[in-house]
């Protein structure tokens, strides 16, 4: 039986990809507004500006999409580990066992922690990374091409 913590946290993963699912949506639909707009330019100032656009979009949906995918996935990992620890600790034959139990949960819910926020600095590090790479593409588009 679902205890009123594990259906709170269900129903705030189911929220949270939702959410998620409704703002990828949005920023695919933006895209495509976007593309069609490109499409339609005829200067090529237009267009690199167009494009460096798209890439600030697309660059912007994917770090939230792992910031969010990520956050959802914690929460349905914590929910399954929460209930089969407790059905352990309820089921547990003494002592010995509940405090193997114990000692186990802190151990994976210190290295699940590290994990998810590994995988966070990961985003952070990649984002910025894809900054300095789109900045780059940018100074050269910016500048003069040598005449030979």
């Amino acid at each position: 039986m679902m205890t009123l913590a594990t259906m709170i946290l269900v129903l705030t993963t189911a929220l949270i990809l939702a959410l998620a699912v409704r703002e990828a949506h949005r920023q695919e639909r933006a895209l495509g507004r976007l593309s069609r707009s490109l499409v339609a330019a005829e200067s090529p100032v237009k267009r690199r500006r167009f494009d460096w656009i798209e890439a600030d979009n697309r660059r912007r949906l994917l770090r939230q999409s792992v910031e969010e995918g990520a956050s959802a996935v914690e929460v349905v990992h914590r929910l399954v580990t929460t209930t089969t620890f407790e059905a352990i600790d309820r089921l547990a034959p003494n002592d010995v066992v509940r405090q193997r139990s114990q000692r186990a949960r802190e151990i994976h819910d210190g290295t699940s922690r590290t994990v998810y926020r590994s995988i966070r600095v990961a985003n952070r590090h990649v984002h910025a990374l894809a900054n300095v790479i789109i900045g780059i593409n940018r100074g050269r588009l910016r500048r003069p091409r040598d005449k030979r």
